[in-house]
């Protein structure tokens, strides 16, 4: 799920369960962050049925932001859909993500758990500011942890 705020010049990747308390905390601070864009990838760590009913929804930006400002549920789809949960699935395996919310930062930084709006603003400001000098040896969008290299 692809969500742009302002001129989405910055970029956070979120591995989030709609089931997770600290996760529609986490939206909520991004809902006040500006100049992101920010790919949230649905994982089924409390369950596989209403990451799949988002997924799988008619809009599943609108249904997640939906859920997680508390509204109703999504409708479950008639037909079964190859939704993307599996997929992101594996790739929080390969990422060593365990627990949700998850953040990763352009700068390949992360962060296991939530983050207020202050604690956000000033990781993609450091984030930015990497990836404009060049600081350190791994490019943009890569995961330090690990070998993965991540594309959105």
């Amino acid at each position: 799920i692809k969500t742009v705020r302002g001129n989405g010049s910055r970029r956070l990747v979120v591995f989030s369960d709609p089931g997770c308390s600290f996760c529609r905390r986490l939206e909520a601070e991004l809902a006040h962050v500006t100049d992101v864009t920010v790919h949230t990838f649905l994982v089924p760590f409390q369950g596989a049925e209403l990451p799949n009913a988002i997924s799988c929804s008619a809009d599943p930006a609108g249904a997640y932001a939906q859920v997680m400002a508390g509204g109703a549920l999504p409708k479950a789809a008639s037909d079964p859909c190859d939704g993307p949960v599996d997929r992101n699935l594996r790739l929080a395996q390969q990422l060593g993500v365990n627990a949700t919310p998850t953040i990763l930062f352009d700068d390949g930084q992360r962060s296991d758990g939530y983050l207020d709006r202050r604690e956000l603003r000033d990781r993609l400001a450091a984030a930015t500011a990497h990836a404009r000098h060049g600081a350190g040896a791994e490019a943009p969008g890569k995961e330090t942890a690990g070998a993965t290299e991540f594309q959105p």
